[in-house]
C-alpha cells in the first residue's frame, strides 16, 4: 500500500509538471517551465535558488515542508541589548548561523560602527561541508568580489542607509554554517529550511547569474516577471470626486493580474533643493577661524553659514579680530536637511577694513558645531553685496588655505547629501498629494471577495507621500507622476480593480491601466489549493504600550511576502528600536526575532544615510516638521519585500513589530501587508506526547530521560511574560515514542517544547528505524528557557502511515536533550477547521502577598496547533464568561491578573480559542484572594506626568533581571533633574513604603517624594562593579487615600566616581498596615 501511495503521488506530480510545461526525469528533476505556468516549481518547496527571481510569477504557489527562520543578535534577556550574541565562539570565530538539513540562506545583514563593517574581518559561509565564501566582509558588501556578489544583491551602508547586506540566495542540501572572524555586533541571517533535499542543488559561487542582476538593476522600471500568455490591458482616464469610486478594470475567466498602474497629476512631494557639500565640525572648547575679504566702505556685514541641521541647538560665539560681536543661536534639529543661518556683524567691528579674522567659538550643542560653507556680504549703500566665500571641508583644502582656515577640537570631516526645506507652494501641493495617497484606496476583488484594500501610497511603497520608490514589485515615480505594481494576482473566475476616493481632494486628469493574463491553469491551481490569492491588508492605529504592532494576523495557509510601513513618533526616533517578531503555525517562540526596525528594513543606525530605495528594501521618506510631519514629531516611511525569504504558514501567522526597545515608545503606525492566502488549514494536530505525564507516556510507549520540573518563560512573548510550569525529561541516551499521524499526510513536523538553557542540543532522528536526519538546535537562552522548535520529517518516511515510531539519540558531547512535550503536526490536504478545542482542565489560582493573582492550567487540545486562551474574571462566584468580564488573553497556559485591589477575592474561568475562532467550553471555576501588598512596577507608570530629562522603560539587560522584566530608566545628563509619575492606591489606609532602585557605574544620587513630600534617605546609585539592584529601601509609613497619587524621582547629584547622572527605579511596594 505504501508503494502504491508513493506511485500515486508520483503520477500526480508528473501531471502537475505537465500542466506547468515541465518535463520530469527519472531522478525527479524538471526541465524549464513554460512561461506563465502556475506550477513551475520543481518540488513542493516552491522555487529554489536563482529561480525565485527568474520566476516571480510563481509567487502565488504555496509550499509544503518549508519554514522561514532567522538567527540574529537579539537580546536574549528580552531587553533592548540586541547586539553581540554569537551562537557560539570557536577557534574559527563567531558562529552566527548553523543548520543541519536542506535549506537556503536568503538574507544576511550586518551593521556596526555606523555601518562600517571592516572590523568584523572575514565572513565564511560553509554549505554541505564546503566553503563557498571566505572573504573580507567589507569587500563583499562593497561588491569587490564581482558577480553574483554585486549591487543590488549585496549593499554597503551607503547603499542601504547604515546597513550592509548579502541577498544572494544560497541553497544547501545537508548543512550550512556562517562564521565571522570576530563578533559582528549586529546581525541577522534569514534562511529557509526544507524537509528534504529533493530538487535542491548546492549554491555555486561561480555562477554570476547575470540575468538576475540585470533584472534587479532595472528594478522599478519594468515588470520583473517572465512574459505571460494572452495579456490584455484595460486603460482609462478619469476625474474622481471625494467620496466617489471608479472601476478601473474587470476581468472574467481564470487568469493573473500582472500589473496595476495609476497616473496621478496631483502626485507631488515637498522636497527642497538638494546639495552635496563637504564640511567640518568641532566640539566643546573648540573653534574655527578664517580670514575673509570685505568692502572697506561697509556699514556692517552679513555672515551666512550652511549647516547640517540634523544636529540641534548649535550655539557659538562670533569674534571679529578677537572681539565677540555676535552669536550663532541654536536651531531645532531637522534630520537630513540643510539650513542657511545668518548673523549680522556691526559696522563698529568691520567699517574701514578690507579683511577681518572671524572666529566661531563653541558654546553648546546637542553634539557639536558644524559648517560646510560661509558666505560674506558687505552692506554698502543700504544693500548687501557678496564679497567672499569660504568653502570648508576636506575636499576644499585649497579654499581653506586661501582663507587661513584653521579648526581646533575637530569632531567631524566629511560630506552630506541633503535638501533644503521646500517652499510654501511645494508644501501645499505636497499636502494635497499626500491627502490623496493616504486616503484614496485601491480595492481589488478576486472571485467576489475584496482581498486588496489599502491606501494607494502604501500599496505602491510610499505611505508618507509621492516619494521615489524603485522596488522590485512596485514603483513610485514623482517625475512622471506614475505608481505601478507588478505583484502576480491570480483568480479563478473574475477580478475587478477599483479606486475609492476617501480623501477630501478631487482627483483630476488621472489615468489607470490594468494588465491581465488569461490562463485557465491558474483557476485549477486555486481550486486544488496549490496556489493562493494575493492580499494587501492595511492596518492603522496608535501603538499599545507593552504590545507589538501587528502587520498581519491570519489563519489558514499562505505566505507573507512584504510590508509597506509608515511611522510617526518622537523626534528622537526611539520607535525604531522595535524588533520584528513572527510566530508561525501556533509556535510560542518566534521563528523570526529581529534587532530593530531599521534593521528589519536592512538599514542601520536610524537610517543614518537618510532615504534610499533598493529592490527589496527602502526608507522611501523621512519627514520632520518642515516637510509635512507635525512640528514636534518624526515621520518615516519604509518597505520590505520578502520574496526568497517570504514566510510560509500552514495554519496561522502573527507578524508584528515592537515600537521602541520593549514596546515602550508611543507612536502612530500604519501599514499594508502583502501576502498570499488560501482558505483551509494544511496542518493537522494529529497527536501529542505530554512528557512527564505518566498516562501520556504510557499511551505513546515513551521511554528515555530523567524527570524534572521547570518554571520559565518563552522568549519574545508579545506582552507581559507569563511563567509556565511543566514537567520535562532530560536525556543523554535514546528517547523513543510512538505517535499517530494522519494517513493522508504529505510529511510530518515534530514540534518540541524544551528547556533551552543549554544551547546546541542535538540528536539523530530515526522514524521506524530509518534515518530522518539530525535535529540540531543552536539556540540557547537561560533568561527565557522555554523554546518551541521543530523538525520536519521527510514525506518518504510518513506517507500512507497512520502511526510512526520516533527515536531520538542525543549526540555524544552535546548537552542533554530536553523535552516537555512533542506535538505531531501532519501536513494534509486543506480542510476547514470547524472543530472546537477541548475544555481547559486543571485551572488553579493563587495569590501571595501582592495584589495580583497567578493562574495556570493544563493545555487544551485541538485539531490545529495550538489554541490560545481567553481569561474571564469576576468578584462574584458562579459568574458566566462574557465580553464584559474578559480580563485578558494568553498564548500559553498561564496568566497573571495584575492591578487588583487588596484583600479581594476573584473567581476565574478560562476558554480555549483556536485561530479559526472556534471556542471550547469554559473551565471549572477557580478563585484566589489577593494579599495586602500593592506592587507598583515603575515602568508601567509611563508616560510621566512631567519629566525634565528623557525617561523610558528598559528591559532586562547587563546581567540584571528586574521585577516584571523591566525598570523605569531616567537619563539626565546633569543635576538636578526630575521625573513625576502618577499611581493609584486601591483603598484608604496606612502603608509601609519600600522601593528597589538600580546601581551602576554611571548612576547618580536619587531622592523620592510622595505627593510632593520627600521620603526616605537619598540613594547613591553608584556601583563600580557593574549593574545591580538594591535591597528594598525603607521610605517610611504613610497614610494614603484611595485615589491617584504622585511619585517624584529627583537626581540631585552624583558620586564623584560616577560617570553620569542616570537613575533606575524597579518597583515600589505599598504594604497595607492599617
Amino acid at each position: 500500500m505504501l508503494m502504491q501511495k508513493v506511485l500515486r503521488l508520483g503520477v500526480a506530480a508528473a501531471a502537475f509538471a505537465l500542466l506547468a510545461g515541465t518535463a520530469t526525469t527519472a531522478h525527479g528533476s524538471a526541465g524549464p517551465a513554460s512561461s506563465g505556468s502556475p506550477a513551475a516549481a520543481v518540488t513542493a518547496k516552491g522555487t529554489v535558488g536563482w529561480d525565485t527571481y527568474r520566476r516571480l510569477d510563481q509567487l502565488p504557489m504555496l509550499s509544503t515542508g518549508v519554514q522561514t527562520q532567522q538567527f540574529s543578535s537579539f537580546d536574549r534577556s528580552g531587553g533592548n541589548g540586541d547586539f553581540s550574541h554569537c551562537l557560539a565562539q570557536t577557534g574559527e570565530g563567531c558562529v552566527i548561523a548553523q543548520r543541519s538539513g536542506a535549506g537556503e540562506i536568503d538574507s544576511i545583514w550586518f551593521t556596526r560602527d555606523g555601518g562600517d563593517v571592516s572590523a568584523t574581518g572575514n565572513i565564511t559561509i560553509e554549505l554541505d561541508g564546503k566553503t563557498v565564501l571566505h572573504a573580507d566582509l567589507q569587500d563583499v558588501v562593497n561588491g569587490g568580489l564581482g558577480a553574483p556578489f554585486v549591487y543590488p544583491l549585496v549593499a554597503n551602508a551607503d547603499q542601504s542607509s547604515g546597513g550592509d547586506y548579502i541577498l544572494v540566495p544560497m541553497p544547501f542540501r545537508s548543512s550550512m554554517r556562517v562564521i565571522t572572524d570576530v563578533d559582528p555586533i549586529y546581525y541577522h541571517v534569514s534562511y529557509r529550511s526544507f524537509a528534504d533535499s529533493y530538487g535542491v542543488k548546492t549554491f555555486d559561487p561561480s555562477d554570476p547569474a547575470t540575468d538576475v542582476i540585470a533584472k534587479l538593476r532595472a528594478t522599478g522600471t519594468a515588470d520583473p516577471k517572465p512574459a505571460q500568455p494572452n495579456v490584455t490591458t484595460q486603460s482609462s482616464s478619469f476625474d474622481l470626486a471625494p467620496g466617489s469610486t471608479k472601476n478601473l478594470a474587470t476581468e472574467h475567466g481564470s487568469g493573473l493580474l500582472t500589473a496595476v498602474s495609476l497616473h496621478l497629476p496631483q502626485l507631488a512631494v515637498a522636497v527642497g533643493r538638494r546639495v552635496n557639500d563637504d564640511g567640518r565640525a568641532f566640539g566643546a572648547n573648540g573653534y574655527d577661524q578664517y580670514t575673509v575679504a570685505i568692502d572697506p566702505g561697509n556699514d556692517g556685514l552679513r555672515l551666512t553659514r550652511r549647516l547640517d541641521a540634523s544636529i540641534g541647538n548649535q550655539d557659538a560665539d562670533v569674534l571679529v579680530d578677537g572681539i565677540k560681536v555676535a552669536q550663532w543661536t541654536g536651531l531645532p534639529a531637522a534630520p537630513g536637511q540643510w539650513r542657511n543661518q545668518s548673523v549680522y556683524l556691526p559696522a563698529s567691528a568691520t567699517a574701514g577694513k578690507s579683511s577681518i579674522v572671524v572666529r566661531d567659538s563653541f558654546v553648546s550643542s546637542d553634539v557639536d558645531y558644524n559648517t560646510f560653507t560661509y558666505w560674506v556680504a558687505s552692506k554698502v549703500g543700504g544693500s548687501y553685496q557678496h564679497t567672499d566665500t569660504v568653502d570648508v571641508g576636506p575636499d576644499h583644502t585649497a579654499a581653506e588655505a586661501a582663507h587661513g582656515y584653521t579648526i581646533v577640537g575637530q569632531t567631524f570631516e566629511g560630506s552630506r547629501d541633503y535638501s533644503y526645506p521646500p517652499s510654501a507652494a511645494d508644501q501645499r501641493a505636497a499636502a494635497k498629494s499626500t491627502q490623496i495617497l493616504q486616503h484614496a484606496r485601491l480595492q481589488i476583488s478576486f472571485d467576489g471577495r475584496v482581498l486588496v484594500n489599502a491606501p494607494i501610497g502604501q500599496f505602491f511603497g510610499s505611505g508618507l507621500g509621492g516619494y521615489e520608490v524603485n522596488a522590485l514589485m512596485s514603483s513610485v515615480h514623482p517625475t512622471t507622476r506614475t505608481l505601478t505594481a507588478w505583484w502576480p494576482m491570480p483568480y479563478r473566475s473574475s477580478a475587478s480593480v477599483a479606486l475609492v476616493n476617501n480623501s477630501g481632494a478631487r482627483v483630476t486628469g488621472a489615468g489607470a491601466s490594468v494588465s491581465a493574463s488569461r490562463n485557465p491553469a491558474w483557476g485549477q491551481a486555486l481550486a486544488d489549493g496549490s496556489a493562493a490569492y494575493f492580499h494587501a491588508t492595511a492596518n492603522a492605529q496608535p501603538t499599545t504600550p507593552g504590545k507589538d504592532y501587528l502587520f498581519l494576523q491570519a489563519s489558514g495557509r499562505g505566505k507573507f511576502v512584504g510590508v509597506s510601513h509608515q511611522m510617526q513618533g518622537p523626534t528622537s526616533r526611539g520607535y525604531l528600536e522595535g524588533d520584528e517578531r513572527v510566530y508561525v503555525d501556533g509556535s510560542h517562540t518566534p521563528q523570526i526575532h529581529g534587532t530593530g526596525t531599521e534593521d528589519f528594513y536592512e538599514g542601520g543606525w536610524y537610517f543614518n544615510r537618510e532615504t534610499f530605495s533598493d529592490p527589496f528594501n527602502g526608507e522611501s521618506a523621512h519627514e520632520t516638521g518642515t516637510s509635512g510631519c507635525p512640528s514636534d514629531e518624526d515621520c518615516t516611511s519604509t518597505y520590505r519585500e520578502m520574496l526568497a525569504d517570504g514566510v510560509p504558514f500552514s495554519s496561522s501567522i502573527t507578524f508584528g513589530i515592537e515600537h521602541g526597545g520593549v514596546d515602550d515608545v508611543q507612536a502612530d503606525y500604519s501599514s499594508t501587508a502583502f501576502w498570499y492566502g488560501a482558505t483551509g488549514d494544511g496542518l493537522r494536530w494529529s497527536d501529542g506526547v505530554d512528557v512527564g505525564n505518566a498516562a501520556s507516556e504510557s499511551a505513546h510507549q515513551y521511554s528515555g530521560g530523567d524527570a524534572s520540573t521547570l518554571t520559565a518563560t518563552f522568549e519574545g512573548n508579545d506582552g507581559p511574560q507569563q511563567p509556565v510550569t511543566d514537567d520535562l525529561r532530560t536525556a543523554a541516551s535514546p528517547v523513543r515514542f510512538r505517535v499517530a499521524v494522519d494517513p493522508h499526510n504529505t510529511g510530518v513536523t515534530l514540534r518540541r517544547t524544551s528547556d533551552q538553557t543549554n544551547a546546541y542540543q542535538s540528536a539523530t532522528v530515526r522514524v521506524d528505524g530509518k534515518l530522518a536526519g539530525d535535529w540540531i538546535e543552536p539556540l540557547g537562552n537561560a533568561s527565557h528557557a522555554w523554546l518551541d522548535d521543530a523538525f520536519a520529517i521527510p514525506a518518504r518516511l510518513t506517507v500512507g502511515k497512520a502511526a510512526i515510531t520516533v527515536s531520538l539519540t542525543p549526540d555524544p558531547g552535546a548537552p542533554a536533550w530536553t523535552a516537555a512535550s512533542y506535538a505531531v503536526l501532519s501536513q494534509v490536504p486543506p480542510f476547514t477547521d470547524r472543530q472546537a478545542p477541548t475544555g481547559v482542565s486543571g485551572l488553579s489560582a493563587s495569590s501571595g502577598a501582592t495584589n495580583q493573582v497567578t493562574l495556570s492550567w493544563q493545555p487544551a487540545s485541538d485539531n490545529v496547533y495550538a489554541p490560545s486562551y481567553a481569561i474571564y474574571a469576576s468578584q462574584h462566584q458562579g459568574f458566566r464568561p462574557s465580553a464584559a468580564n474578559l480580563v485578558g488573553t494568553s498564548d500559553v497556559p498561564a496568566f497573571t491578573h495584575t492591578g487588583l485591589g487588596l484583600q479581594q477575592t476573584w473567581y476565574y474561568r478560562v476558554v480555549a480559542v483556536d485561530a479559526a475562532g472556534n471556542r471550547g467550553p469554559a473551565s471549572a471555576e477557580a478563585s484566589a484572594t489577593t494579599g495586602s501588598l500593592e506592587r507598583i512596577e515603575a515602568e508601567t507608570l509611563l508616560p510621566p506626568v512631567e519629566a525634565t530629562a528623557p525617561v523610558e522603560s528598559q528591559g532586562d539587560c547587563c546581567g540584571v533581571s528586574w521585577s516584571g522584566g523591566a525598570q523605569l530608566w531616567f537619563r539626565p545628563s546633569d543635576a538636578p533633574e526630575h521625573v513625576t509619575l502618577s499611581f493609584d492606591v486601591p483603598q484608604d489606609g496606612s502603608y509601609a513604603v519600600t522601593g528597589v532602585l538600580t546601581r551602576a557605574p554611571d548612576y547618580g544620587i536619587v531622592e523620592l517624594a510622595l505627593d510632593g513630600t520627600t521620603v526616605g534617605a537619598p540613594f547613591d546609585g553608584y556601583d563600580a562593579n557593574g549593574v545591580a539592584v538594591s535591597p528594598p529601601l525603607d521610605y517610611g509609613t504613610h497614610v494614603l487615600g484611595a485615589s491617584q497619587h504622585t511619585l517624584t524621582l529627583t537626581v540631585t547629584g552624583k558620586n564623584p566616581a560616577a560617570a553620569n547622572y542616570l537613575a533606575g527605579l524597579d518597583y515600589l511596594d505599598l504594604q497595607l498596615t492599617g
